[in-house]
C-alpha cells in the first residue's frame, strides 16, 4: 500500500513539474512539459552541448509562439486558403482515424490471407422475387436435406449450378465470410439476396493464380444469328487465328476485327471470377507470356486470346506494393463500410445523440409535398426547421433530411431512409468533431494549423515584403556590397544532348567556329539545350576544373541521371573575385535582407506581447 501511495505522489509530483510555466509571451503561459515536448522533436546531434541546444531552441519557440500569435490577431485563420488546407488536413486525419477503428489492417490481413487460394463454388439458388415465403420454405427443406446427406431431387427449380471460381473481392463481403469458413464439400446455411435464397457448396480449393494481362479479339455472335451467320463467324475467327499463327500482329488484326475495342486499350486485366468460367478457363489455361488462344466460343462469340502478362497473387504480407493494391480494394469495397457501419451504435452514445419527439406520418407527408414542389402551408407541426434529432453540438432538421433524399440514387421507404440518414448524420458529426473523441488528433491538427499560420505570417510580413521591396533591396545591397562578390570561375555555355553522338558533333561544329556557338546550338532545335552565364568555379559540371583557359572545350560527359551527355564552352576566365552587380547578386540579398526584415518584426512582437522567461524553470531544464 505505502509503495503504491509513494508511485501516486511521485506521478502526480511529476505531472506538476511538467506543468510549470516556462515562460509568457503577452501574458499567455508557455509550459515547460510543452517546450519539452517541441524540443524532443527535433533530436539533437551528439556532438552538440544539451544545455546550448535547449537555450537555442528556447529563442527559436518563442519566436514561434510569437509570429503565430499574431497569425490569430491578424485573423489570417480566417481566410478561404487557411480554412480549406484545415479542413482537408482534419478530414485526412478522421478518415485515417475511422479506418483503424474499423479495424483496416486487420481486413487487409484478412484479404491478403484468402487471395492466397481459390475456391470453386456451386450453388442451389430458388428465385424469390414475388413469392418469398415459398422460397424460403423450400430453401429450408434443401438446406435441411443436404444437412440430413440427402441426395437432391432432380428438378428445373431445384438443382446444382457451377459458379466457377472465385477469390476475395470477387462476391460480396457477407457472402466471402461464409464461403472461406467451408472446408471442401462444406455448404452455407441459406443466404437471401435481392434475387432470391441461395445455398453455397464448396467443391475444391487451389492455390490462387492471380491474375492476367490479356489482348482479346472477340468476333461477335447476336442471339439473332441464323446457323449459316454463326458459321460464317466462327470462319473468319479460324482464319484470323492461321494469320496470326503465321506472323500477323495481333494488335493489328484485333483492331481490324474485334467487335469490342476497349476505348483505345489494346489489353484487359482478367481476375478469378471476374469473368464466365468458361472465358476463365480459356484464360487461365495459357502458360506462357506471348500464348494465343485457339478460338473459342463463349456466350458473346468466338474469342481469341493472347497472354501479355501472368501477374502472380501476393506472396508476402509485408510486400508494400500488394498491399496497397489490397488495401485500395478494402477502403473502395462493402467490407470497410460494414466494419464502419457497426461502429455507428458507439459513435451515436459518444456523439450525444438524441432523437426529437415529431409526428412521422406528418414528416412523410411534409416530404412528399416539400419533393415534389407541393404546397407546404398546410402543415402546422412540421416544417424546415423542425428538430428530428440531434448530437452535443448541432441540431439535424428536416432541411438537413430532405437534402439528404436529393442526394441519393437508391431509393427506398421513408423509414429505410430515415435509418440511413441518422447513420450518414452520425458519421459526419463524429468525423467533423473527431478532435473530441480522440486525444491524439487535437495536437496534431494544432500543430498543422499553427504551421501553416507561421507561413501566412512569414509570406506576410517577410517573405513576400522583403522580395517586393525594391528600394529596400537596393539600399541593403549598397550598404553590404562587400558581401557580395564573384569567386573566381569563368563565363560558360552549358549545352547539354540527349546522346553523346549528337553531343560530340555539337561539340566538334564549336571548335571549329566558337563564335557560332548559339547558331550552331539553335540548328538542333529541341534535341540540344544550352545555358550561358557565370558560374563560379565550383559551379561548373566538371569533374576537374583546375586550368581552365579561354575558349576551352570540355570532352561530352554522361550527366549524373545517365539521360544525357553535357559539355561546356569557356568564353571567358576569372582568376580573381570580383563584385556582383545587384542583379546578379539579387537573390543573395533577399535572402539576407529577409532576415533583417524578420529581425526587426520580432523586435516589434517582444515588444507587443512581452516575453518573460522563468529563470528557476528554465534552469531545471539543464
Amino acid at each position: 500500500m505505502r509503495k503504491i501511495l509513494l508511485l501516486v505522489i511521485l506521478s502526480a509530483m511529476i505531472m506538476a513539474a511538467r506543468a510549470q510555466t516556462l515562460f509568457t509571451y503577452g501574458g499567455k503561459p508557455v509550459s515547460k512539459g510543452e517546450f519539452l515536448e517541441a524540443f524532443n522533436k527535433n533530436p539533437v546531434a551528439d556532438t552538440v552541448n544539451r544545455k546550448t541546444a535547449l537555450q537555442n531552441y528556447l529563442d527559436l519557440y518563442i519566436n514561434y509562439k510569437l509570429k503565430v500569435q499574431a497569425a490569430y490577431d491578424e485573423k489570417l485563420n480566417n481566410s478561404d486558403e487557411y480554412r480549406n488546407e484545415s479542413d482537408n488536413f482534419k478530414k485526412q486525419l478522421a478518415d485515417a482515424a475511422v479506418n483503424k477503428e474499423a479495424n483496416l489492417n486487420s481486413l487487409v490481413e484478412e484479404a491478403y490471407q484468402r487471395s492466397q487460394k481459390d475456391l470453386l463454388l456451386d450453388q442451389i439458388f430458388i428465385p424469390a422475387k414475388e413469392d418469398t415465403a415459398a422460397a424460403y420454405k423450400k430453401i429450408n427443406e434443401v438446406y435441411a436435406a443436404l444437412k440430413a446427406g440427402k441426395t437432391l431431387p432432380a428438378t428445373d427449380t431445384i438443382k446444382e449450378t457451377s459458379i466457377g471460381y472465385i477469390t476475395a473481392f470477387t462476391l460480396p463481403y457477407e457472402v466471402e465470410n461464409m464461403v472461406y469458413a467451408l472446408k471442401p464439400d462444406g455448404f452455407t446455411a441459406p443466404y437471401h439476396s435481392i434475387a432470391g435464397y441461395h445455398i453455397f457448396i464448396l467443391k475444391k480449393e487451389r492455390p490462387a493464380l492471380g491474375r492476367r494481362r490479356i489482348q482479346q479479339i472477340l468476333f461477335a455472335v447476336p442471339n439473332t444469328f441464323s446457323d449459316a451467320e454463326k458459321a460464317a463467324v466462327a470462319r473468319t475467327a479460324d482464319s484470323v487465328y492461321l494469320l496470326i499463327q503465321n506472323g500477323a500482329s495481333f494488335t493489328a488484326m484485333q483492331s481490324q476485327y474485334s467487335s469490342q475495342q476497349q476505348f483505345g486499350k489494346t489489353d484487359i486485366e482478367v481476375s478469378v471470377g471476374q469473368y464466365n468460367p468458361e472465358f476463365e478457363k480459356e484464360v487461365f489455361a495459357l502458360q506462357k507470356e506471348g500464348d494465343v488462344s485457339k478460338p473459342f466460343l463463349t456466350d458473346y462469340g468466338y474469342n481469341i486470346i493472347k497472354l501479355v502478362q501472368k501477374i502472380p497473387p501476393a506472396i508476402n504480407a509485408n510486400d508494400l506494393a500488394s498491399k496497397g493494391i489490397l488495401q485500395q480494394q478494402v477502403e473502395e469495397g462493402d467490407r470497410l463500410q460494414l466494419a464502419k457501419q457497426k461502429l455507428v451504435q458507439h459513435w451515436q452514445t459518444l456523439t450525444g445523440y438524441k432523437p426529437a419527439a415529431y409526428n412521422t406520418t406528418a414528416l412523410w407527408q411534409y416530404t412528399d409535398s416539400a419533393l415534389n414542389n407541393g404546397s407546404l402551408a398546410t402543415f402546422k407541426n412540421i416544417h424546415k426547421n423542425t428538430v428530428l434529432f440531434s448530437f452535443t453540438k448541432q441540431k439535424i432538421t428536416v432541411t438537413d433530411w430532405l437534402q439528404y433524399l436529393q442526394q441519393q440514387t437508391i431509393k427506398a421507404s421513408y423509414p429505410e431512409m430515415m435509418k440511413g440518414f441518422v447513420n450518414y448524420a452520425t458519421t459526419d458529426y463524429y468525423k467533423k468533431h473527431i478532435e473530441d473523441f480522440d486525444a491524439g488528433i487535437k495536437p496534431q491538427l494544432d500543430e498543422f494549423n499553427n504551421a501553416n499560420l507561421l507561413f501566412a505570417a512569414m509570406d506576410k510580413h517577410v517573405w513576400t515584403k522583403a522580395s517586393q521591396d525594391s528600394a529596400g533591396l537596393l539600399q541593403y545591397y549598397n550598404a553590404h556590397k562587400e558581401k557580395y562578390l564573384w569567386a573566381p570561375g569563368a563565363d560558360a555555355v552549358v549545352i547539354s544532348a540527349g546522346s553523346k553522338a549528337i553531343a560530340d558533333e555539337v561539340a566538334d561544329k564549336i571548335k571549329s567556329a566558337p563564335a557560332n556557338w548559339r547558331l550552331i546550338v539553335d540548328s538542333y532545335g529541341s534535341l540540344v539545350q544550352a545555358d550561358s552565364s557565370r558560374f563560379e568555379r565550383d559551379q561548373l559540371p566538371l569533374k576537374n576544373t583546375t586550368g581552365l583557359q579561354q575558349s576551352y572545350i570540355s570532352a561530352p560527359q554522361q550527366n549524373d541521371s545517365q539521360d544525357g551527355y553535357t559539355f561546356i564552352y569557356i568564353t571567358k576566365v576569372h582568376t580573381q573575385p570580383e563584385p556582383r552587380s545587384f542583379d546578379d547578386a539579387r537573390g543573395l540579398v533577399i535572402n539576407d535582407y529577409q532576415q533583417e526584415v524578420e529581425a526587426k518584426w520580432i523586435d516589434e512582437l517582444k515588444k507587443k506581447y512581452p516575453v518573460v522567461v522563468n529563470k528557476q524553470v528554465l534552469n531545471s531544464l539543464f
